[in-house]
């Protein structure tokens, strides 16, 4: 991320992360291994959530679940997500759950979950465009489930 700062003159940086890169991209954040201004992970897998949950303390975050419980994206780990988020008072975050929405929804959408794709989509453009000039905009702490 330093090199992107330093070779491109940005400002702010985030990382989105969609399936195993959601996941990745949650626990990289939370570990302090990447040090970035947002994070956003999209139907994520393959990570701690009760880890992420405590360790998430300052980065902005938005995660994008799946309705339809799935073993690789269980819907507990979003209410997992949701209840350590709400427990750290400074952490802009939002927390989305599409009801009625399968796994690979943003990536291969059934017709009944285009408009719910596109949803997710552009919630996770606005959240970044929100957090990487956050200096100006107010913190959102939300979660819903859709």
């Amino acid at each position: 991320m330093e090199s992107l700062v330093r070779n491109y003159n940005a400002t702010a940086t985030g990382i989105v992360g969609f399936g195993v890169g959601g996941g990745q991209a949650l626990s990289a954040v939370a570990s302090g291994f990447i040090k970035t201004h947002a994070v956003v992970a999209m139907c994520p897998v393959g990570y701690d959530a009760p880890k992420v949950a405590e360790a998430l303390t300052s980065t902005p975050a938005l995660v994008i679940f799946p309705g339809q419980d799935n073993p690789e994206a269980p819907l507990q780990n979003a209410l997992t997500l949701m209840d350590g988020f709400a427990s750290h008072k400074a952490l802009p975050y939002m927390v989305r759950v599409f009801k009625d929405c399968h796994l690979h929804f943003l990536t291969r959408p059934a017709p009944s979950e285009e408009s719910a794709a596109e949803d997710a989509i552009m919630l996770a453009t606005s959240w970044l465009e929100i957090q990487l000039r956050r200096g100006k905009a107010k913190m959102i702490r939300d979660s819903r489930i859709l």
